[in-house]
C-alpha cells in the first residue's frame, strides 16, 4: 500500500511495522518506517509532534483487545484536516453470512472483533470520530498463481460467491474514513 500511494501521489510515506522483513523491504523502497508495534510506534512519532494528512489501517483493529484504544491513538496523529481510513473485513457480507467456513477472516485465534457498517459508526463514535463515509465491497480474493492445479477450484469458488455478495451489495470488506470532531479537538 505505501508503495502504491508514494508511486501514485508522490508523497513521504511513513510506517509502523513490526516485521523485521517488512521493515528492510519499505525501508529498501524509500518509506520511512518505525519498527515496533503500533502504540509504540504512535508513541514516538507523537513525541516528534508528527502529524498526518491521512492515516491507513488497514486489517488492523481486529487482532487488539482494544481496538477503541488503537483507533484513538491513529486520530490523535491526524492533522488539522486529516482522515483516518479504516478497512476492516466486514463480518455480515455474503460470503461470511452464507458460507462462513469459506470465509478469510474467520480467524477465531487471530481476531477479537469483527466489524459491519454500525460497529465500525459506533467505534469512531466512542473515539469522538465522525464517519464520513463508508463503503462495503469485495476483498479480491483471488487465487496465487504458483499453486498446484487442485489449488485452484475452491479459490475460484470463492472469488465467485464474492462477487454474488458484491453485486448484492452485500460485500466482505469495509472501508470507513473519519475526521476527528472539531469540538473535540485541542
Amino acid at each position: 500500500m505505501l508503495d502504491y500511494f508514494k508511486s501514485i501521489l508522490e508523497c513521504n510515506t511513513f510506517g509502523i511495522e513490526i516485521n523485521d522483513r517488512l521493515v528492510q523491504y519499505y525501508r529498501g523502497n524509500g518509506h520511512t518506517i518505525i519498527q515496533g508495534d503500533l502504540f509504540e510506534g504512535v508513541k514516538k512519532l507523537n513525541s516528534k509532534s508528527r502529524r498526518f494528512d491521512i492515516i491507513i489501517l488497514s486489517s488492523v483493529l481486529e487482532h487488539f483487545k482494544s481496538p477503541a484504544a488503537l483507533l484513538s491513538a491513529a486520530s490523535s496523529l491526524l492533522s488539522e484536516n486529516g482522515r483516518l481510513v479504516v478497512c476492516q473485513s466486514c463480518y455480515t457480507g455474503f460470503l461470511p453470512r452464507y458460507f462462513p467456513f469459506l470465509w478469510y477472516a474467520w480467524l477465531r485465534k487471530e481476531h477479537y472483533f469483527h466489524f459491519n457498517p454500525s460497529s465500525i459508526r459506533y467505534l469512531g463514535f466512542q473515539c469522538d470520530l465522525r464517519l464520513i463515509g463508508c463503503s462495503v465491497n469485495h476483498l479480491e480474493h483471488r487465487p496465487a498463481s504458483n499453486k498446484p492445479w487442485f489449488y485452484y477450484p475452491p479459490k475460484i469458488l470463492i472469488l465467485l460467491i464474492s462477487y454474488i455478495g458484491n453485486t448484492l451489495n452485500c460485500g466482505d470488506h469495509l472501508v470507513s474514513v473519519f475526521a476527528v470532531n472539531s469540538k473535540c479537538r485541542d
